[in-house]
């Protein structure tokens, strides 16, 4: 099996020099991906080239049993010729001689031609078994090219996913460090932005924009106070707010007033359904109530959520939703 980097962890982006080990581990693969394919080639040219020669050799022995077939036929139909009695036969040929001397050659030319035909039968035995023995041997060795084909597509198909595997982790380490980045670049514009607000209100303050309604005027100082640390029990601009203190100083600058305690602005306000609120609405959390925020709209609202955080647009708590009010 071919090893493969571990994933990075979901929790942190990778570092440059993690993505440059695992394209080191990549290039490794598919450098032994590369020369695995080769000895595959070399194996699958091999098999073919034994099997052609295979063929070639069963073809070689069906010729030879052929000639001794031919040639075991021929000795029989010779011998059996020879020792055949009746007119026409060899013995005729042979005791029909007139002298000693004739019936020498006579014999002489006969054995000759058995043992011609015995010789024939011998070469075409003995090169019969030569094809055999040939044919054999080739069986064996395409049996084991054929078996070395099949274990280097096995190990190549088991580098080939590995490659696969590692190029995916790599492509998924470049996406995680390109979101992180991006996700960096744009928290650094938030701090500026919320930097800028902030030396903005420092310097004067919230000033409502003129003919603005009371909703607008408590949105806008919601607005001015975003990046202000939450600080419990406090409603002070640019100093710190907690989630009542908040709500109460905006619509206060609106010429409303407002107990610094949720359930109590909850209990005092009218309430408006979830199907009827309007930007401004202040919208109530828990059970009992013990958060609230300013509803922006689409699901929005601006909210001083808990310590360590600070004053922030976010989408509205749904999953503890307790109700709604409008100052």
């Amino acid at each position: 099996m071919f090893a493969v980097l571990p994933s990075a962890p979901s929790t942190a982006a990778p570092s440059r020099a993690e993505i440059d080990r695992a394209e080191q581990q990549l290039a490794a693969l598919q450098n032994r991906q590369s020369a695995l394919d080769e000895q595959y080639n070399l194996a699958a040219y091999q098999l073919e080239q034994a099997q052609t020669t295979l063929l070639r050799a069963q073809s070689a022995l069906g010729e030879a049993d052929t000639a001794h077939q031919s040639a075991v036929a021929q000795l029989t139909q010779t011998v059996r010729a020879a020792y055949e009695l009746g007119p026409g036969s060899e013995l005729d040929a042979l005791f029909g001689s007139g002298s000693l001397s004739e019936l020498s050659d006579r014999a002489q030319f006969l054995d000759g031609i058995v043992t011609n035909d015995q010789s024939v039968a011998l070469l075409a035995a003995s090169s019969g078994r030569q094809a055999q023995r040939a044919a054999a041997r080739l069986q064996r060795a395409a049996t084991a090219r054929a078996a070395a084909v099949m274990t280097l597509a096995t190990k190549k198909a088991a580098l080939d996913r590995s490659v696969a595997q590692q190029q995916t982790l790599v492509d998924n380490m470049k996406a995680s460090l390109r979101r992180a980045i991006l996700a960096r670049r744009a928290r650094r514009r938030r701090q500026l932005e919320l930097l800028r607000r902030r030396l903005a209100r420092a310097a004067g303050g919230f000033t409502p924009p003129p003919n603005a309604t009371q909703v607008q005027i408590a949105i806008g100082a919601a607005e001015s106070q975003l990046g202000v640390p939450y600080v419990y029990a406090d409603a002070q601009p640019g100093v710190g707010f907690d989630c009542s203190g908040l709500t109460m100083w905006a619509w206060g600058q609106a010429g409303v007033s407002l107990p610094h305690v949720a359930a109590l602005q909850y209990a005092m306000l009218p309430h408006v359904s979830r199907s009827q609120l309007r930007p401004g609405d202040l919208v109530f959390f828990y059970h009992p109530i013990d958060h609230v925020g300013i509803y922006l709209g689409n699901g929005m609202m601006i909210d001083a959520p808990h310590t360590g955080a600070f004053v922030e647009e976010t989408g509205v708590y749904w999953s503890v939703y307790a109700g709604a009010a409008r100052p």
